[in-house]
């Protein structure tokens, strides 16, 4: 259990990717008591890159390791498909280091995380998850900056695409009327303010 906690001390120097020699082995999660939170390859392998991404005072109890081992048992669940519970939190994702999550994109977020590969190895690494993650949020910026600005300036503001809606997870948009869900985006009765959450997205393609 020591050599087990030290590693974990080891690991969490705040800098990213530099304690691959450190890395929790399955023998370390047994000793750690959390091989019925971390129990495959793929949970192991975002676990270890999270606590070597770490602060040391935000694993500097057991309660602290164990609530990042059930973040990352919990990503992995809404990989597979299933809704985990308790549900992913915008808090979760800065607690792993990912601040960029708020309870407006959230919704996207956990969509394209369970769009990625059911075994979790699409989100088995940082890179990957934040990738993942990043996708929508800039996607649902991109739309309500667009709309912000009316549309007026178009090389700043990009027309948001298919694509951008389908990444942020709105459902109803298609090619055959992007255009013209756009054209409301342009309007000056909608803003970036009642554009910026998924569900203010989601009436509006509703209502068009």
């Amino acid at each position: 259990l020591v050599d087990s906690v030290n590693k974990i001390i080891a690991l969490a120097d705040g800098t990213t990717l530099n304690g691959t020699a450190s890395y929790l082995t399955t023998a370390d999660i047994t000793a750690l008591g959390l091989g019925t939170i971390i129990n495959t390859t793929s949970e192991l392998s975002l676990f270890n890159q999270i606590l070597d991404r770490a602060s040391l005072t935000s694993i500097d109890t057991a309660l602290k390791v164990t609530n990042i081992a059930s973040i990352v048992d919990r990503i992995m669940t809404t990989a597979a498909g299933s809704t985990p519970t308790p549900a992913l939190t915008a808090a979760d994702f800065t607690t792993i280091g990912i601040s960029n999550v708020t309870t407006l994109n959230l919704p996207g977020v956990i969509s394209a995380i369970a769009s990625t590969t059911d075994d979790g190895t699409g989100v088995d690494t940082l890179v990957e998850l934040e990738n993942i993650v990043n996708t929508p949020i800039q996607s649902l910026n991109k739309i309500s900056a667009y709309a912000d600005n009316n549309g007026l300036d178009t090389t700043t503001y990009p027309i948001p695409t298919l694509t951008d809606y389908l990444n942020v997870g709105i459902i109803g948009v298609s090619e055959s009327n992007l255009g013209i869900i756009n054209s409301y985006l342009a309007t000056s009765v909608i803003t970036g303010t009642n554009t910026d959450s998924i569900v203010e997205v989601q009436s509006l393609v509703d209502s068009v």
